[in-house]
């Protein structure tokens, strides 16, 4: 599977968090949704500890500091904790991760942003194949998990990722009894 990305102009600096992805397309841009197999392959990998504690400090606010586990800092999105936990396994190995999955990155794309998915787009069934890869039972208290419109759920012996409203629409139709 191939993979488009959307690389900015230099005028438009800001452009890069944007990606222009059509409406028919089966990419998207991954957000969040990408931290969750990126981190399970470091703690197979052993970079970080799945119940390991990461130091995060809020930007701005130098009293603020805490402690939080990597499914923690998943679950409740928190971005500078996701800033600390790619700058903890590091630049080289999220892009030879993502590389390795098929997944190319803008020439000027930062680990962190790497991280949370912003700037470049996926291919629904490349991410939905690092999820079957890379995600184990470990991770199954924080799913389904939901971002930037997209839900990863998983079913029985797979990963599912769709539009939010179209997982309603489905369980509406479900329910919904027909008259004849």
């Amino acid at each position: 599977s191939t993979l488009s990305v959307t690389v900015p102009k230099a005028d438009r600096p800001q452009a890069r968090h944007e990606p222009v992805i059509a409406k028919n397309s089966p990419s998207i841009e991954p957000s969040f949704l990408i931290s969750i197999p990126i981190i399970a392959s470091s703690i197979k990998q052993g970079l970080i500890e799945n119940e390991g504690l990461i130091l995060v400090k809020k930007e701005g606010s130098p009293s603020s500091v805490y402690l939080k586990k990597p499914l923690d800092i998943l679950k409740d999105r928190d971005v500078e904790g996701l800033k600390n936990i790619s700058r903890i396994i590091g630049t080289k190995h999220i892009e030879a991760f993502l590389k390795k999955e098929g997944v190319e990155l803008p020439d000027r794309s930062l680990s962190f942003d790497a991280m949370l998915g912003k700037g470049y787009s996926v291919d629904k069934k490349v991410l939905t194949a690092m999820y079957n890869r890379h995600v184990g039972k470990s991770f199954d208290p924080i799913l389904p998990f939901s971002a930037a419109g997209f839900e990863v759920k998983k079913t029985v012996d797979t990963f599912e990722i769709n539009r939010v409203g179209e997982i309603k629409q489905a369980q509406k139709a479900q329910g919904i009894t027909g008259w004849t």
